[in-house]
């Protein structure tokens, strides 16, 4: 995950004493910002190059600058993304799928083929 030590990430903020809708902003944060850990990044079995990890912030400053969209516009930011991530996560699930039954397809058991054993 050498990636992790590179990128930016971006992150969704609420303002408090507002509605949910209305109080979320989006923030680019930069890797080496003082107060963000990586506590953790996880490998996705089958999504080579989904970087995942559990961010903790700490008192974190971001500058002004860093917010994407305008303030307490985060909500649109989320609405955008889902439409445009749908068919991604889609193609990457029949990525993973095609790949599967490929391997499969080379598997042979003794005596029979694999399509016609009941626990594959």
């Amino acid at each position: 995950m050498e990636a992790l030590q590179t990128i930016s990430f971006f992150s969704l903020s609420l303002t408090p004493a507002k509605p949910a809708r209305s109080a979320i902003s989006g923030f680019v944060i930069p890797r080496n910002s003082k107060g963000l850990e990586v506590v953790k990044a996880y490998s996705l079995l089958g999504m080579r190059g989904a970087n995942v990890a559990h961010l903790r912030f700490r008192d974190v400053d971001v500058p002004r600058e860093n917010l994407v969209g305008g303030l307490n516009r985060g909500f649109s930011i989320i609405l955008d993304e889902l439409d445009r991530e749908r068919p991604a996560v889609a193609a990457g699930m029949m990525g993973i799928a095609r790949s599967s039954f490929e391997q499969a397809s080379g598997t042979h058991l003794p005596g029979s083929s694999w399509t016609s054993d009941q626990t594959l």
